[in-house]
């Protein structure tokens, strides 16, 4: 989500260079030597708005001069050797990307999958894949509704502090059962939700949706102190990488881009329904598309299309106790089901800023493909092509004042 801090950059027109773009690689907290960072020939990071982000390298794993492997497969003999011990299963991972000069910090991640090619001709290959550390605190999935201490409403960082609480299993209460800090200013500044719901999921998972929703990150950092170091989960507005929305044009700094305009299944209506347990009495709240405030309408050069159509829909699995929450829970569903009708995938040159949660400015594709965009995923690629970003997204507006 763009926020008002958030510097708009028109790619095409911008004078930063994209001609020598670099990666570095950090096993236990020391660089990968240069003999080994020659033998990597690809480098990949993914990421989206649902799930753990992760990462890919693929490199030769064959030793020429001594007919054997070089990183995985050794013989038992040889696995004390430094390059036998650099990508084994669980060795943390620090991927950095960008041009030289400029290289971000991309993700702190864990080797989860070693992946070995022994080719009927030529040298062995290996990919080691894996996963940000954030992975570990991925345990057991449970559901849960805040505020759960009679409050009338709560922050997304309120929720993640109170996920910093142990996991109480008799109760089956959520928790990760690690500090978390937040950023007092950000915190401040985010809406006052009446309700927020998680519905049998992993509570890290859950974080990471509402924080990409929010433009925020999660990171896990040691913070000194007594015998040990402590560990420490930050919830709030991204440090490493600048909070930029990118302006990508056709035919200039958008070298591929495959939109989808689709007005099926959209609804002009949509009643919720429930069960008012102090009155005693069933709730059915009917919201009209045309009813949506000014300020709630996504995508609104569009709604002539779903009103047109007049679907309608009737939900029943929702936790709604109040007319109010009934009303509320309808505007959200009419204003996500709008986000779906334009989706897209694109391609642009490396952008380390470019990540799931942020959003892009798309121009000339014409309508209805013009707009402002939400990445939904993202995907870095360095390899013998260059530095490439591709990335899914989904058409939130139109762009003010085009």
């Amino acid at each position: 989500m763009a926020t008002a801090s958030t510097s708009l950059i028109e790619l095409a027109g911008s004078n930063r260079s994209f001609y020598v773009p670099g990666f570095e690689l950090r096993v236990k907290g020391a660089p990968l030597p240069r003999n080994v960072v020659r033998d990597v020939s690809e480098v990949t990071y993914e990421d989206g708005t649902d799930r753990v982000d992760g990462f890919s390298l693929a490199l030769a794993n064959w030793d020429d001069a001594k007919r054997a492997p070089k990183y995985v497969g050794l013989p038992m003999a040889r696995l004390n050797e430094p390059n036998a011990q650099l990508f084994q299963p669980d060795n943390e991972i620090q991927l950095l990307m960008g041009y030289q000069g400029d290289l971000r910090l991309l993700m702190t991640g864990i080797i989860t999958t070693l992946d070995v090619e022994f080719p009927e001709q030529g040298g062995s290959r290996v990919t080691v894949h894996g996963l940000n550390v954030l992975d570990r605190l991925r345990r057991k999935q449970y559901s849960w509704t805040w505020p759960d201490d009679g409050a009338t409403s709560i922050r997304d960082s309120d929720v993640a502090l109170a996920l910093a609480r142990a996991p109480d299993d008799a109760k089956n209460r959520p928790g990760l059962g690690i500090q978390v800090k937040v950023d007092p200013a950000a915190q401040s500044r985010e809406p006052a939700l009446p309700r927020v719901v998680m519905q049998n999921q992993y509570p890290i998972v859950f974080l990471l949706e509402r924080a990409r929703r929010r433009g925020y990150e999660i990171t896990i950092d040691e913070q000194p102190g007594g015998a040990a170091p402590q560990k420490v989960l930050y919830f709030g507005p991204t440090s490493e990488l600048a909070n930029v929305t990118y302006v990508l044009e056709w035919g200039k700094s958008l070298q591929s881009f495959r939109p989808v305009f689709s007005s099926a299944r959209q609804l002009a209506a949509v009643t919720v329904c429930g069960f008012d347990r102090k009155a005693k009495k069933q709730i059915a709240e009917r919201v009209e598309l045309k009813d949506l405030p000014q300020a709630d309408r996504v995508n609104a050069d569009l709604m002539k299309y779903t009103i047109a159509a007049g679907r309608e829909d009737v939900v029943t699995d929702q936790p709604v106790n109040t007319q109010e929450e009934a009303r509320k829970k309808a505007f959200a569903i009419l204003r996500e089901q709008q986000q779906k009708m334009v989706t897209c995938s694109g391609t642009t040159v490396g952008l380390p800023d470019l990540r799931a949660g942020r959003n892009v400015v798309v121009r000339g594709t014409g309508f209805p493909f013009d707009g402002v965009y939400f990445l939904t995923g993202t995907r870095h690629t360095l390899g013998e092509q260059g530095y490439r970003t591709t990335f899914d997204a989904k058409r939130i507006r139109a762009e003010a004042g085009r």
